[in-house]
């Protein structure tokens, strides 16, 4: 007996949805900062959660609205910062699409670059998105960045 091949079937939301995921590393990675608060709702709020074994806890490192994080990132020049190149690899495991909402999970590589050319790993984080479809478009209305590597080189300044 002859199967027939086994077809999987992407909805044309969570194309998008994945765009969307997609786009928003690429942004970061290429410093486009204004295109990437564009994928973010106005009242979108992006924390950063990490474990502590010491404290044997969850600890919260940042909680910001898109009005504050903006303000940072349109300002990261005025810092002392980290001045490497970092390119994020995001491999989407899972998305979950109701009517106009829904939420993905994603582990993010992020390799970073140095002036001399030499390339690192630099961290690995997961991303947990909650998106809203306003006017045929899928933005991001919560971002949850938990991160695995705690030892960040200092004054980055950009979202992981």
């Amino acid at each position: 007996m002859k199967l027939a091949p086994k077809v999987s079937v992407i909805s044309d939301a969570a194309r998008q949805i994945e765009s969307t995921i997609r786009r928003s590393a690429r942004y970061l990675d290429e410093e486009q900062f204004a295109e990437w608060q564009r994928l973010f709702l106005p009242e979108a709020q992006y924390r950063i959660f990490a474990y502590s074994h010491e404290l044997r806890k969850e600890m919260c490192w940042l909680d910001l609205g898109m009005g504050e994080l903006a303000w940072r990132m349109n300002n990261a020049d005025r810092f002392v910062r980290d001045r490497c190149e970092k390119t994020r690899f995001v491999d989407i495991v899972e998305i979950q699409v109701g009517e106009n909402e829904a939420t993905t999970y994603s582990n993010v590589q992020i390799w970073t670059t140095d002036l001399e050319g030499q390339t690192s790993l630099y961290a690995l984080v997961s991303y947990s998105d909650a998106l809203v479809e306003r006017d045929n478009e899928w933005l991001i209305s919560n971002r949850a960045v938990r991160v695995r590597t705690r030892i960040l080189s200092a004054g980055s300044h950009i979202p992981v």
